[in-house]
């Protein structure tokens, strides 16, 4: 268009020389035009801010209740350390301890250490364990605080049950003003945003949250696989970095960036975003608001829905790998034309430290290690399930799949996995409907509840009576909703429920799931590590299960129903 109109302007100029001026500096300015359209107007391929005044108002709802969120962290963390000023008998110090773990319960625990850095108590009991082998809790000293309020944050710190998690520190000094050691509460980054409403006047659950470092390390992320890696270097994040690095160079600030739920979905999604800068224990955090669209996917079933065909799919893939190389088995486990290839039915191969080493539905997280993924409720990590059961000698395990920028949609899958030997096992998983679960985190919360109000009527009540409240049809510990039991470390039962409904006395090892995993020795596992969450299925459902150690002798459960569906046997 322009060398046509620069032509016409030529021609004019040879019939009339007049226009000479006029001509050039027409064309000059036709032709700046065309420049500034070439090179200023946005390409349709590079996204565009489109804040609306909604996200706006949302934003800062949302950094207001962070800020909220962190002021009450601070308090309640300076009130227990306070509190711990010159007690001394370990019984005091638990109870102590117990009161700062109600009040944020998602995390794996708080211990309480000397000024020699050696644990005096952890609570839940021995749940801070994994914790406490990393090297810059292991260095904590009176030097690493500027002042007697001074809260510290480290990690993230790897721990079994809860993947990684931020440690929040503080002094404790002595009645006489003499450094006396520290607390730390064990948290996952969740802990700032997890409570937040995200809803506006017309419409809920369009908007999520996750958080980075400003270096690009994520902490938290609606889908799991991304906490622990980093923006700048992780291959995760190659198809729409540029995109992002605006949101890491700036401490506040609006974006739009494309993004691809990988292994969901092979829509590219532009997401709008606002962030601000949020700082605890001298540690700045962006908190990133996003809108996205509902991904809810369609469930492909298996043309075999039984769990004796998902258990000749695992036993094929352990023959086939016990006669070819690990090579061969992963290149048909990847393969999806390959032998075990069949609709409906996900296929894999993870190594004993839960890096994945083939994967028929995530190829681009071969290589990668999981231990950071979460089901739906974040209560459990499938992976780190599938690794207990397949170094037991194999089973199936349950778990409900979250879909990512869903409204708060999973899959209930049944799994079944089969160690090649001590160092790598292979699965399959199948969905057991084609029913889009909808799973809601005051599920968890209602059993961190009972296990909450149980521990406050053991410490005032003693055992016996406990043991006996717990059974009581009308008593305090009876919802509508959960259920609660009891046993000792050796499996004996110490009550009776309506999840266990065995008589007291009867050893749990010797009970079975109704896929015929050891259940018994399950909880005792998960009690001796801390506890956590499980899942449980039975012949009537399956539920969701929260064990937690009393001491080193006997635990405490509760369960609620989350599923009432079984393939066929």
């Amino acid at each position: 268009m322009i060398i046509y109109i620069y032509t016409r302007l030529k021609l004019l100029f040879v019939m009339n020389k007049r226009w000479l001026f006029l001509s050039g500096v027409f064309a000059v300015c036709i032709i700046a035009v065309g420049v500034f359209t070439v090179c200023c107007w946005p390409d349709s391929t590079t996204p565009t801010t489109n804040i609306s005044d909604e996200m706006r108002e949302m934003e800062d709802a949302l950094h207001e209740f962070i800020a909220n969120q962190t002021k009450e962290i601070d308090a309640d963390m300076q009130h227990t350390a306070a509190a711990l000023t010159g007690v001394e008998d370990e019984k005091n110090i638990t109870d102590i301890l117990y009161e700062l773990y109600w009040k944020y319960p998602d995390g794996p625990g708080v211990y309480r250490a000397n000024a020699s850095g050696d644990v005096i108590v952890t609570v839940p009991y021995t749940s801070m364990n994994d914790a406490l082998n990393n090297p810059e809790l292991q260095a904590i000293m009176e030097s690493s605080f500027s002042n007697a309020t001074d809260l510290r944050l480290e990690g993230p710190v790897y721990t079994q049950a809860y993947g990684e998690v931020m440690c929040l520190i503080l002094p404790v000094y002595t009645v006489d003003g003499v450094y006396d050691g520290y607390i730390c509460l064990g948290q996952s980054p969740e802990i700032l945003t997890n409570r937040v409403s995200l809803c506006s006047a017309d419409s809920c659950e369009r908007y999520d949250v996750w958080i980075a470092r400003p270096d690009g390390t994520v902490l938290w992320h609606p889908n799991s696989d991304l906490i622990g890696h980093n923006i700048q270097t992780s291959h995760l994040f190659d198809e729409f970095r540029p995109e992002m690095l605006p949101i890491l160079e700036k401490s506040e600030g609006e974006t739009s960036y494309r993004y691809r739920v990988l292994g969901y979905d092979t829509t590219v999604l532009e997401k709008q975003a606002v962030w601000r800068t949020v700082e605890i224990g001298g540690a700045p955090f962006r908190v990133v608001l996003i809108n996205y669209h509902y991904v809810n996917p369609e469930v492909v079933l298996p043309e075999n829905m039984t769990d004796v065909y998902l258990q000749d799919i695992v036993r094929s893939m352990y023959l086939y790998a016990g006669s070819h190389s690990k090579e061969q088995t992963f290149t048909e486990i990847n393969d999806p034309n390959g032998l075990f290839a069949e609709k409906g039915v996900l296929t894999f191969a993870y190594d004993m430290n839960g890096t994945v080493l083939a994967h028929s539905t995530l190829p681009h997280m071969i290589g990668e290690q999981r231990l950071n993924y979460r089901e739906a409720y974040s209560a459990t990590n499938p992976i780190i399930s599938m690794i207990s059961r397949a170094s037991q000698g194999g089973g199936f395990t349950h778990y409900y799949t979250p879909i990512p920028y869903s409204d708060h949609m999973a899959t209930f899958d049944l799994c079944y996995v089969q160690s090649v030997d001590d160092t790598w096992f292979v699965g399959a998983s199948i969905p057991v409907t084609d029913t889009l679960f909808t799973y809601s985190v005051e599920t968890r919360d209602e059993l961190h509840k009972n296990l909450e109000n149980a521990r406050k009527y053991l410490n005032e009540h003693g055992m016996e009576k406990t043991l006996e409240e717990l059974m009581n049809p009308s008593g305090a510990f009876q919802t509508n909703n959960s259920s609660m039991f009891a046993a000792w470390y050796n499996g004996t039962l110490l009550t009776t429920s309506d999840i266990l409904p065995y008589e007291i006395g009867e050893n749990t090892f010797s009970m079975v799931s109704y896929h015929g995993g050891s259940i018994g020795r399950e909880f005792v596992i998960l009690a001796k590590s801390g506890g956590g969450f499980t899942y449980y299925d039975t012949d009537t459902g399956v539920y969701l299960i929260y064990i937690e150690p009393v001491d080193d002798t006997w635990y405490i459960g509760t369960g609620v129903r989350v599923g009432d569906s079984h393939p066929s046997t």
